[in-house]
């Protein structure tokens, strides 16, 4: 047996002991702001919007359920754009925050078959869509009849976009840093920076990104001064043990600090939450001054003005950064109910499977249920960040079977979701490639 041979096989029977008993973190998953209006997402598809005019103490403005689970949002002055996945995209009016209102639910275009919005980005007038390896370009102008302005191809998944000067970057998982010139329809590639990008984040002229590579980390810093000739200045990585699991899920800045929200599991331990502290003043020298524990995961992270706001599983908290090195915690100022479970009354009760499991690219998802029902059955990283709709409608009396394709995603363990009857179901499911 080889060492890599080796390897993977203390890392399958490690997974395979996480498999049985779990709790999924539910609560706040994503979060975009627009001057003093905050948005977040959580359990899916609750949609809360803060007035943010003083952080410290933010006001509740409203709830509102979108169409179907959000993975993605973005949004300016008067609109909120909620990507979907297999449900499309969204388009909810926010010029009265206190009552929004849906202005439109695109699930299809002439020339696009099977559409599923999964990163959505605002760019004046334009919108970009990406559907894991397909990029849209739309005219919104008039958000009620979107105009499809161009429809391209990419040859790796989308993880997140970013646009500065009519210039888009892109995060793409297996080719790294992909920058296209977009002052034509149709965006024109002018540059790249090699590698696995997860996340990416423009302050000034860096590119902050971050790749996760299983057991590895690695945050860096990306000269953008000419897009068509990125150059990574430096960066740093942080290793979980031989078959443990470290990653990154949100980047965060304040001046010449990045905020970093990671998640780390290691066999014999308990997992580790919380978000690293990086000083990149000297990209080639980053500097690790601090690192932030949390009870709970932090599915999003973002800056607003001198405060830090962080998504966890069943708060929002802000942090002060007067001392950018030394987050003051100062406020807990939401609590996510989680959603109540019902006691199973006669004819409710489901049972819920993912076979084979741990699997390499392809997982049937099985529900045994007593009776005909709505139910939705979604696959969630184990910090509980959607990451794919397997279905959402009603299903037959007996056993339905669906497949759960993994292409696109790093090995891990995920968890598989099923919500039905205001009841919720949980099966681990441990990815290995």
């Amino acid at each position: 047996m080889n060492i890599k041979t080796a390897k993977y096989f203390v890392l399958l029977i490690t997974l395979l002991l996480l498999i049985s008993g779990s709790t999924l973190a539910a609560g706040l998953e994503l979060l975009a702001n627009s001057n003093n209006l905050l948005a977040s997402i959580s359990d899916g598809n609750r949609l809360n919007l803060f007035d943010m005019t003083d952080p410290e103490q933010p006001t509740f403005l409203v709830e509102y359920e979108t169409v179907g689970a959000a993975v993605d949002i973005a949004l300016n002055e008067n609109l909120l754009f909620a990507a979907l996945d297999r449900n499309g995209l969204e388009i909810i009016d926010i010029s009265d925050p206190t009552d929004p209102q849906q202005l439109a639910l695109y699930t299809e275009f002439d020339g696009v078959e099977e559409f599923e919005a999964k990163r959505v980005l605002i760019n004046g007038e334009e919108v970009f869509v990406s559907d894991s390896r397909e990029l849209y370009r739309f005219d919104a102008s008039d958000p009620t009849n979107l105009s499809l302005i161009d429809h391209t191809s990419l040859t790796s998944s989308i993880r997140n976009m970013a646009i500065k000067n009519s210039t888009l970057y892109l995060a793409l998982r297996l080719n790294g840093l992909e920058i296209m010139d977009i002052t034509q329809p149709t965006p024109q590639l002018i540059g790249s920076e090699n590698g696995w990008t997860d996340d990416l984040l423009l302050e000034g002229t860096y590119a902050l990104t971050s790749a996760n590579l299983f057991e590895e980390a690695k945050f860096a810093v990306v000269d953008i001064t000419d897009p068509a000739a990125p150059e990574e200045l430096g960066s740093r990585s942080t290793y979980a043990g031989y078959d443990g699991i470290f990653e990154y899920h949100a980047i965060a800045t304040s001046g010449t600090f990045a905020y970093l929200a990671y998640f780390s599991e290691e066999p014999t331990e308990e997992p580790s939450y919380g978000f690293q502290i990086f000083n990149y003043e000297t990209p080639q020298n980053i500097l690790n001054p601090a690192d932030r524990h949390t009870n709970e995961p932090i599915n999003d992270l973002l800056t607003i003005g001198n405060y830090l706001i962080s998504a966890e599983s069943s708060h929002l908290r802000v942090y002060d950064l007067t001392n950018p090195q030394n987050p003051v915690e100062i406020a807990d100022w939401v609590s996510v109910p989680e959603k109540k479970q019902r006691n199973l009354q006669p004819g409710e009760h489901a049972i819920l499977q993912a076979y084979p499991n741990p699997f390499n690219s392809y997982a049937t998802i099985s529900i045994d249920l007593m009776k005909s029902t709505n139910v939705r059955l979604s696959i969630h990283t184990i910090q509980g960040r959607l990451v794919s709709l397997i279905h959402e409608g009603q299903l037959p009396a007996g056993k339905s079977t669906l497949s759960f394709d993994a292409a696109r995603f790093a090995s891990g363990v995920y968890m598989v979701r099923a919500d039905y009857n205001g009841i919720i179901d949980l099966k681990k499911l441990v990815l290995i490639k």
